[in-house]
């Protein structure tokens, strides 16, 4: 009797635990396209979100142009992990990791974390040496070099 009873918390126990890590696992996310973004929310001075568009496109170099630069933030980090820039630079941030990411510094915060696909803008104008991390993820930073 004792045995049955054992075996049969058990199983509860097991069912419990199986469907609360079914529920909590993140939904497929597609992956983004660069250039099919459409603006959401922001303001002036303090960057722009942009949710990407679903597309089978390649993910765009991290580095910078005449038209600015792309930074991937993942469950990893940032990449890259250092940036140089001009001042008057757009970067972007993209999530492309699988859970939201949060990027902020001294000078800019998203002000909510970004969901898979999902990007941030800041356009730095201001020279100097800039340390910028995940909110959410702390440990992951990142130094943006402004000249």
């Amino acid at each position: 009797m004792r045995l049955g009873v054992v075996v049969g918390a058990a199983l509860i126990v097991i069912i419990v635990g199986v469907l609360a890590a079914l529920s909590l696992r993140p939904a497929h996310a597609p992956a983004p396209n660069p250039l099919a973004e459409t603006p959401s929310t922001g303001s002036p001075g303090s960057g722009q979100f942009f949710q990407a568009i679903p597309s089978d496109a390649p993910e765009a170099a991290a580095s910078p142009t005449a038209a600015g630069a792309t930074i991937s933030i993942t469950e990893a980090g940032f990449s890259p992990a250092t940036l140089t820039v001009t001042a008057g630079t757009e970067v972007i941030f993209v999530n492309n990791g699988q859970a939201q990411h949060w990027p902020e510094s001294d000078i800019f915060n998203s002000q909510r974390g970004l969901e898979t696909g999902e990007t941030y803008s800041y356009t730095f104008d201001k020279t100097g040496t800039w340390r910028c991390q995940d909110h959410l993820l702390p440990q992951n930073t990142c130094t943006i070099i402004v000249e």
